[in-house]
């Protein structure tokens, strides 16, 4: 059976999300201290998953048009927010402390990322019409 990029893809993330399910009902220690805070301690890991996120949606783009893709990102990041929002209180001060700081240049970029694919998803659907 040949998968298609896309379907490797789907496949990678749902082996690793089933690892991480299993691995967090056992000991949410052991995944914290193997996998998330080796990955956030190194200023690199910023670079590769950027990287992996454009190899991601080259391929993505391949089946899919830019304004699935967003519809997709607004749904995965609503499913984040009701993640995050058991965690509010625990979350509040390091939010808080993250907006008192001036922007970075990583995050200036990643703004960037988020306008550049917002308006090309707006001139996909809204181009021929301007």
């Amino acid at each position: 059976m040949a998968f298609t990029p896309v379907e490797i893809i789907a496949l990678l993330f749902i082996i690793l999300g089933m690892v991480k399910f299993l691995v967090n009902i056992f000991s949410r220690k052991t995944w914290y201290t193997k996998v998330v805070k080796p990955i956030y301690v190194h200023k690199i890991s910023g670079a590769i998953i950027g990287i992996l996120a454009f190899v991601c949606l080259y391929y993505l783009l391949q089946e899919l048009t830019i304004v699935q893709i967003i519809a997709s990102m607004a749904f995965t990041s609503l499913v984040i927010v009701l993640a995050f929002s058991f965690y509010w209180k625990e979350l509040q001060p390091a939010v808080e402390k993250m907006y008192n700081k001036s922007l970075s240049f990583g995050l200036i970029l990643y703004a960037v990322i988020w306008l550049a694919l917002m308006c090309w998803a707006l001139w996909v659907m809204f181009g021929e019409a301007l």
